[in-house]
């Protein structure tokens, strides 16, 4: 996937971190992070995240917008 179309925010030290999320809150329904964002679209958070991975659902969401190559099945 191409570098410089994959954006990661670190909001801990950032003057406006309390803005971003109040924002995150209104894009998301939630403040907390992380907020993962694939397609442009919110999945959730870290444990959403990691429920669909553990529902084999992740993968396939990566590789349909191209974040990840399909594996051929043998």
């Amino acid at each position: 996937y191409p570098v410089d179309e994959m954006f990661i925010m670190e909001l801990e030290d950032r003057e406006d971190c309390d803005e971003i999320q109040d924002c995150l809150s209104k894009m998301t329904g939630a403040r907390t992070v992380p907020r993962v964002f694939i397609d442009g679209k919110c999945i959730g958070g870290g444990d959403d995240t990691a429920r669909l991975d553990r529902q084999q659902q992740l993968k396939p969401m990566l590789e349909a917008c191209g974040a990840l190559a399909k594996q051929q099945k043998k």
